[in-house]
């Protein structure tokens, strides 16, 4: 049946905003946790970067939710978060060693903005 051809609906190029993706998904396990760090690169223009983490947090929390039934990890926590690299500078990313998170309402996505070009460790990402 041709309208159930794409069965897999996070592909539907006709649902706008639905394939904006991030750049990168990194899944960084830590003791019981298992983060999800949703990765956008911009240069100066960030105006589109939190719709591509937003499509990339619904998809990685499906895939996650569907490993965790099907694998039976129950126990396992999961936490979210976005990272904007951006060359533009934004209050707090630089010369201070303050990493706070904003949440997106109504999600368990918290993210924030880091300037990019600079080593980021990811433990001390993992709050």
């Amino acid at each position: 049946d041709k309208q159930n051809k794409n069965i897999f609906p996070f592909f539907n190029k006709g649902v706008e905003n639905l394939c904006k993706i991030s750049d990168r998904m990194l899944f960084y396990g830590k003791e019981d946790c298992l983060f999800v760090f949703i990765v956008e690169l911009k240069t100066a223009n960030t105006k589109n970067a939190m719709k591509q983490i937003k499509a990339s947090y619904i998809l990685s929390e499906y895939l996650c939710k569907t490993i965790r039934r099907m694998l039976n990890f129950k126990t396992i926590e999961i936490k979210y978060r976005g990272l904007v690299f951006s060359s533009k500078t934004f209050k707090g990313t630089t010369g201070s060693k303050n990493l706070d998170y904003e949440e997106l309402p109504n999600t368990e996505l918290k993210y924030r903005h880091l300037q990019s070009g600079q080593p980021i460790n990811l433990d001390t990402l993992t709050f």
